[in-house]
């Protein structure tokens, strides 16, 4: 981890120095604020999404041209602000107007749909963002050497350790958390967060690892360290 530490840091730095070199001129001088956040829309489409401002505090909804930036002064308002709702037997309920999800107590999805036409993605009797955990024993080396028997020894992660709770009750952007226990000292926490005016959920997932094994069990549908995915309805 300390390597990839020096490559995030190393790769900000560059990155700070590009984006000073073609904008500096419409930055603000002084001390930062939010008013001197710049954002850089690199894609070739306009794009309307929730940013962190200084100190990752403060969100702000913000609209960005295509191909171009846009300074953030103040906060757009969204058509259909992020509500999140816990029920009475543990499950929660994230809709933003564009997607509405349906999450259980162990932080499956029971239910993805976009809220203008019902469309569901998630079959009846099924569930997404279900963590497995198989076998990993290969007859000739470790690693990524998986026999094909291993799909064989498929085992659900059912063990809560902590059932899924609100972090952010919704507005500009609404989270949720969970942890799951892997074995007797490796945990998976993950939080699934649903952005204003975003089409997609968003996981960013931890797994904290114990003391390693000559040949651990390996897990479907997450990786070591933060490991962030998203899904979509399409």
């Amino acid at each position: 981890m300390r390597y990839y530490a020096e490559i995030r840091s190393m790769g900000g730095l560059l990155i700070k120095d590009a984006v000073w070199s073609l904008f500096g001129e419409l930055l603000p001088t002084g001390p930062e604020t939010a008013e001197s956040l710049l954002v850089l829309n690199t894609l070739p489409w306009e794009r309307t999404e929730v940013v962190s401002r200084t100190g990752a505090k403060t969100l702000a909804l913000v609209k960005v041209p295509s191909m171009g930036c846009s300074a953030v002064e103040d906060s757009l308002t969204p058509p259909h602000p992020v509500t999140v709702t816990k029920q009475a037997d543990g499950s929660v309920t994230m809709e933003n107007g564009v997607i509405a999800a349906h999450l259980d107590s162990m932080g499956r999805v029971m239910s993805l749909r976009l809220v203008h036409s019902g469309r569901e993605s998630v079959q009846d009797g099924h569930c997404a963002n279900q963590f497995v955990i198989f076998d990993d024993v290969p007859l000739y080396w470790d690693a990524w050497d998986v026999m094909d028997y291993h799909l064989e020894t498929r085992k659900p992660i059912t063990t809560l350790v902590k059932p899924l709770e609100i972090v952010l009750a919704g507005g500009l952007r609404g989270s949720v958390k969970f942890s799951l226990q892997i074995s007797e000292r490796s945990v998976i926490t993950q939080e699934i967060i649903l952005d204003a005016m975003c089409p997609y959920l968003r996981f960013l997932t931890q797994v904290w690892k114990g003391l390693c094994r000559p040949r651990p069990p390996y897990i479907d549908c997450c990786g070591g360290g933060e490991n962030p995915r998203r899904m979509s309805v399409l």
